[in-house]
């Protein structure tokens, strides 16, 4: 059975496969961690528990002639296809605790920028991409892990939200050297891309 979710932030449709909840399902680690919100504790399904604790999506921009997928979660990496501009299909997952440290850089930069656009808009009341509007400056409390992140993500109490922003906060300082050297070369890649983008060469 597929399981589709419209995200309306990005105007597509998520195709969820049935491999995509198997993969969830098997997971037995994974599923203690989503499981660690006791307000959760009566949702007896791995994927709707999955879905109940992912609420924010990003996705790689899309090649002309590949329809080839990667898209990210609060909880990991997103790998499927496009079936159109607007629909694709999701057919497998990555955690934090499989990802390959490049895969790691490009997910976490994700994470963070959804930790720090919902910060900012908790605080604020408004995206910090409209700032320029009110004349406010994102300052580096928002983008920066650090006392700010721990103090809002306690007052959210999202068990779950906390414990992976540490981890992840953690993996990213244990391998600084590494993820610095990566990210370099992974936002040229991307830079590259865009300019390909504005040549017709890719498609979103």
């Amino acid at each position: 059975m597929w399981f589709a979710v419209y995200v309306v932030s990005l105007g597509k449709l998520f195709l969820f496969s049935r491999h995509f909840r198997e993969r969830i399902a098997e997971r037995e680690n994974f599923i203690e961690r989503l499981r660690s919100s006791k307000a959760l504790e009566s949702i007896s399904d791995a994927f709707m528990l999955f879905l109940s604790l992912n609420h924010k999506y990003s996705i790689e921009p899309r090649i002309q002639g590949a329809d080839d997928l990667r898209a990210y979660c609060e909880s990991g990496m997103l790998l499927g296809k496009w079936l159109t501009d607007k629909a694709l299909v999701v057919k497998t997952f990555l955690s934090v605790d499989e990802m390959k440290m490049n895969q790691f850089v490009e997910y976490n930069n994700k994470f963070f920028s959804f930790i720090s656009q919902d910060m900012f808009l908790a605080h604020k009341g408004y995206d910090y991409d409209d700032g320029e509007m009110f004349d406010i400056e994102v300052t580096d409390d928002y983008v920066i892990p650090g006392e700010a992140w721990n103090k809002y993500l306690i007052n959210r109490g999202n068990i779950y939200l906390i414990n992976l922003a540490r981890t992840n906060v953690k993996r990213h300082a244990e391998n600084l050297e590494e993820y610095n050297k990566l990210d370099e070369m992974l936002t040229a890649i991307h830079d590259n891309g865009f300019e390909n983008l504005n040549d017709g060469n890719c498609k979103q």
